[in-house]
Order: C-alpha cells, then structure tokens, then sequence
C-alpha cells in the first residue's frame, strides 16, 4: 500500500468518524472504509485497516479522557479557591456534576404515588385503628 492509500484510509476513518459521532464505530469496517478510500480490497489492506480504525478510536478516546481530567482539576481548584466567588463556585460545581454525571435527584409524578394492595391497607388501617382507639 502506497503513502497515498495510507493517508487516504486515515483521512476516511477520520471523516467518518467526525460526521458519525458515536455511531462511527458500528460504520467504520475495514471493507467499507478502502472501498470509500478507493483502496483495492486485499486481506492484508483489511488487516492494516483494522488496525488503523482501532489506533484512531484509541487515539481520540484518550485525549477525551485527558481532556476531561482536566476539566476535572480545573473546575475543583475554582471550588477550593478561598478567594473564588460564591457563584462562581456554584457554577463550577454545577459544571463539575454534569462531568462526573452527578445530578439532582428528580422525582417523576408516578413515582410519587405508592401503590398498595388491598390486604396491606387493611392491615394498615387495623393498625392505625388500634393506636388511635
């Protein structure tokens, strides 16, 4: 395989990626991606194109990851920050849950409501019955 054909595959798989977001991965096979790349179709360009998708996906998982460790860091020295405005600490701790995916605890309107049985109403009724008579 040429340098071209190189470039091309890696162009392809970043492309796809870019324009598929999260659903790059279940696009990006390797008989897909030389024939988008215009590249011949041979076991050993399949292999090398797998390996290739893979080193990318790494790639930019692991930068997500720095990325976010520092966002991480950043967001908990402006809370310790003795100096730092109360809002801006909200803020930060706002931003800082949505990160760590740490979020208020909402409760739906069917989950207000409990449901109990027949029998179990009874029971608590004679019970309420006995302390209050």
């Amino acid at each position: 395989m040429s340098p071209d054909e190189r470039e091309k595959l890696l162009r392809t798989i970043i492309n796809i990626l870019s324009l598929w977001g999260g659903l790059g991965r279940e696009v990006l096979e390797p008989q897909r991606v030389l024939s988008l790349a215009g590249v011949e179709d041979t076991p050993r360009n399949r292999r090398y194109t797998r390996r290739l998708i893979e080193a990318v996906i790494q790639k930019l998982e692991a930068d997500y990851e720095t990325e976010r460790q520092a966002s991480i860091a950043f967001y908990r020295s402006v809370i310790l920050n003795p100096n730092a405005k109360i809002r801006d600490k909200i803020e930060a701790r706002r931003r800082l849950d949505e990160l760590l995916n740490i979020g208020p605890v909402t409760i739906t309107r069917t989950q207000q409501y409990i449901t109990i049985s027949e029998e179990q109403l009874k029971k608590l009724s004679e019970i309420l019955n006995d302390k209050t008579g």
